[in-house]
């Protein structure tokens, strides 16, 4: 069957057509529970996708908080052992720098101190501040401060633990401080610090703080002290942080994870969910050109199965085409097919009752020929007969008078009744008539009355 059948066919017919129906049906059938199909794997593989992500950056976060903690006790055990040297303790104690003035102590502090920093190439700089004679130790020189100075002011504001901070250079943040106050048995006497390069601190977690991917931030009573992207720092980490693991900020989505640390610190993991968008990008792509696979697939199949079931009515509107009417503009194929069969049907009986009726008339024309053929032969016999009986007058009878009355009888008859149907008893006497008039002229060929 060709194509420019189902064309032709839905033109005519449009959304009526039960072609063009029985594709939508089967496409329907098709297209809905693969599609549905399609959604479920979608969401499945998209929830998957996620919580996996979640888990790797659970897992980097997990190792990023070690790190860091491994980090700020290793800061906090080295400025212990500052708080132990006896050097250190001899400055801290003291009530004037002239014995240690007079001393090595300084050269020995400034040693000890510059041998870690050499140590250490994270190390930018590192010291202890003597609260009682106001002096300042560094590991490359000594300097007696005002009382008033910013030193003094840090070492009032310490408490028992670790301090850590951010300190700014020029306007931003470079360093990293970690400060630990020195007492005399429960008398404060002064503070220890070390000071780290910020870049080299996150280089040590693997974390960039240029690129932006992997951010971390170490809070203290929710406000964030230190941050591997340094416009967080000050802030407070309700900001950014979200409950349900997922934030924005700067443009750049992230998955993020909450972690307790050392010293009473919280770490808050920041991770691009980059990738994560990324791998659902392509599932939504590999949704969609499954979706249109199945679309094309469910199309072909539904032609394909509409094309099998329409053929036999397409052969019989063919088959209509010199018989059938123009069809109606409301109709379908099936309504089409059913009008003119029907119509077919009705002109089939009319044509049966018009040929019954034309049989009817043609029997009765031939009735009428014949008896139009007998009445002149009888009535030509029968005046011969009366012809030779007069002529021979041998009978005593009146014969010639009873068969002129029996023929005047029946041509009365003949000629009156233009009826079809007659009653028979009428029919029966008229014949007895017609007999007589025989027995009178063959007498000797009918016997009885």
């Amino acid at each position: 069957m060709k194509i420019g059948t189902y064309i032709r066919d839905i033109k005519k017919y449009g959304f009526r057509s039960v072609f063009l129906k029985n594709f939508l049906t089967f496409f329907l059938v098709l297209i809905i529970p693969f599609g549905i199909l399609n959604i479920i794997i979608y969401k499945n593989s998209s929830g998957t996708l996620k919580e996996e992500q979640i888990n790797i950056s659970s897992e980097k976060a997990t190792h990023v908080s070690l790190a860091s903690d491994n980090f700020i006790r290793s800061m906090s055990r080295t400025l212990a052992s500052f708080e132990n040297n006896s050097n250190f303790l001899l400055l801290l104690q003291a009530y004037n720098d002239e014995y240690i003035a007079s001393s090595d102590t300084y050269n020995n502090i400034i040693y000890r101190l510059s041998e870690y920093k050499l140590s250490n190439d994270f190390v930018t700089d590192t010291g202890v501040y003597a609260h009682n004679i106001s002096t300042l130790v560094t590991n490359t020189t000594y300097t007696t401060l005002d009382k008033n100075s910013k030193y003094s002011k840090t070492f009032e504001a310490l408490d028992n633990r670790m301090d850590i901070a951010c300190k700014k250079t020029s306007g931003t943040y470079t360093d990293i401080v970690f400060t630990k106050k020195v007492y005399d048995v429960i008398i404060p006497r002064g503070y220890c610090y070390i000071s780290v390069n910020i870049s080299d601190f996150f280089e040590n977690l693997g974390i960039s703080d240029t690129n932006h991917n992997t951010i971390l931030t170490i809070c203290k009573d929710g406000e964030i002290i230190v941050s591997s992207d340094i416009s967080m720092i000050g802030k407070n980490i309700n900001e950014y942080y979200s409950a349900d693991k997922n934030t924005e900020f700067n443009n750049i989505s992230y998955i993020c994870t909450k972690l307790d640390g050392a010293e009473n610190l919280e770490y808050y993991h920041f991770s691009n969910a980059s990738m994560y968008n990324l791998a659902s990008s392509n599932l939504v792509r590999l949704s969609i050109v499954m979706m249109f696979f199945i679309l094309i697939m469910s199309m072909l199949i539904s032609i394909f199965i509409s094309a099998k079931f329409y053929r036999p009515l397409s052969e019989i509107i063919d088959k209509l085409q010199g018989y059938a009417k123009t069809h109606d503009e409301n109709s379908n194929e099936i309504t089409y097919i059913t009008s003119n069969i029907l119509n077919i049907g009705s002109e089939n009986i009319a044509l049966n009752k018009e040929i019954q009726d034309n049989l009817i008339t043609l029997n009765n024309t031939q009735l009428n020929m014949l008896q139009n053929q007998i009445n002149p032969h009888f009535l030509h016999n029968t005046l011969e007969t009366i012809k030779w009986f007069v002529t021979e007058l041998e009978d005593e009878d009146d014969k010639a008078s009873s068969m002129i009355e029996k023929l005047s009888k029946i041509l009365r008859y003949s000629l009156e009744n233009n009826e079809y149907i007659v009653d028979i008893a009428e029919e029966i006497e008229y014949t007895k008539t017609y007999v007589e008039i025989m027995r009178i002229r063959y007498e000797n060929f009918f016997i009885g009355s």
